[in-house]
């Protein structure tokens, strides 16, 4: 998959056949054609992104954003392992920040339950919980039950498809289109926008396999995906965490002033809900479309989308407030074993998302703030941020 891409991007994930081709660097700026932030210019792609555009725009929301100041960052600012890391070619610089992306989380733990999965700081403080039914039959009645969304969301499908073509392996060109990002005037954003997706693929390959949900066409012939199903189970959806970890990143990046850098005074902790999210952000809404079209194209329930955005939330903001050194961030959790939630049948809402506490049963949860100041973080994940910070140029939604 390219930068953006989902976790069903297999084996050609970010260009890896290509290692300077990485992010489509072999195309880019003018060598074999013009590149948007993701994939190279064509006809589908174009039609995708007016189509986002022309929804996205029906709230009749036209605020622009106010550009602050941000002082520049010399070289002799940054650490020396970052200078070093500048040095390196992209396939050795994507590893070593990587790694130094993975030693911010704990271990997953898989293996002793598939009912119970968490995301953990190094330390082993939950930052996301998604909790399921204990029995296979109880998770599979649970999804049959949201197959009636499969099959009124394939009248969407005419609508979505060039989206749904495109964004199979391309989700930063969506993004850029609403945040400017290039990889001449914006390489370090694009660089930690790698790093983001690449542990969300990471992360959650082997959450999908250890749940092994049986994707839609396993109960039923009449969803006739218009995409392949891929081998991997259903839950949570990749594209939904990917997308919600993107979005997240990027509003704060480019819509919140006071989360800068480890040394400055202002930085307050960065919360995805009470953020961009009640600010109707359209990178928030983007995401939510980005999920949902993968329930379109019949290869996602709805509550994959769910519970892959709730995961993408508490990464993407634990990632923001680790690097930007605020101290503390949210804890997320998606519970779908109570009687409430088998019994109701939920479909992926983006005013239950967007709203919190507005809708009564809403099944992404923010349940509590954890303390981070003790987590150990690289002085060159720290830079990187603040560089992706200075070239956003810190936008505000007025």
């Amino acid at each position: 998959m390219s930068i953006l891409g989902p976790v069903e991007g297999r084996e050609g994930r970010e260009g890896r056949e290509g290692r300077e081709g990485r992010e489509g660097r072999e195309g880019r700026e003018g060598r074999g054609g013009i590149y948007h932030a993701g994939s190279a210019t064509n006809s589908q792609l174009s039609s995708a992104l007016l189509r986002v555009a022309e929804e996205l725009s029906d709230d009749g929301d036209f605020s622009t954003r106010e550009r602050l100041v941000v002082n520049d960052v010399h070289q002799y600012d940054l650490d020396l392992s970052f200078r070093k890391l500048a040095k390196l070619d992209t396939f050795y610089r994507q590893t070593i920040v990587d790694y130094e992306m993975n030693r911010l989380f704990a271990p997953l733990d898989t293996y002793s339950s598939s009912a119970k999965i968490k995301v953990a700081d190094p330390g082993g403080n939950d930052i996301y919980n998604l909790q399921l039914p204990a029995m296979a039959p109880d998770l599979n009645k649970l999804l049959k039950q949201q197959i009636k969304f499969l099959k009124m969301y394939m009248r969407l499908r005419d609508e979505r498809f060039d989206e749904i073509l495109v964004q199979q392996l391309d989700m930063q060109s969506f993004f850029g289109a609403l945040v400017y990002l290039n990889s001449s005037r914006t390489p370090w954003t694009m660089a930690l926008l790698g790093a983001v997706l690449r542990f969300g693929t990471y992360i959650i390959s082997p959450i999908k396999m250890a749940i092994d949900a049986p994707r839609p066409t396993n109960f039923t012939p009449t969803v006739q995906p218009m995409i392949q199903t891929p081998t991997h189970g259903s839950l949570p959806s990749g594209h939904a965490s990917q997308a919600f970890m993107v979005a997240t990143v990027l509003a704060a990046l480019s819509e919140t002033p006071n989360v800068e850098s480890v040394s400055s005074q202002a930085a307050i902790p960065f919360d995805a809900k009470a953020g961009p999210f009640l600010g109707r952000s359209k990178l928030m809404r983007l995401a939510a479309r980005i999920a949902q079209n993968r329930t379109v194209a019949g290869v996602h329930y709805p509550l994959d989308n769910f519970a892959g955005a709730g995961m993408g939330l508490a990464i993407g903001e634990y990632i923001v407030n680790a690097l930007a050194g605020t101290g503390t961030t949210g804890q997320y959790s998606v519970d779908m074993t109570s009687n409430d939630t088998i019994l109701r049948e939920f479909d992926f809402d983006y005013s239950e998302i967007v709203t919190p506490g507005s809708a009564p049963g809403a099944l992404i949860e923010r349940t509590g703030t954890l303390d981070i100041s003790g987590v150990a973080v690289s002085p060159l994940l720290q830079d990187l941020w603040v560089l992706a910070r200075s070239e956003m140029q810190v936008a505000e939604t007025s």
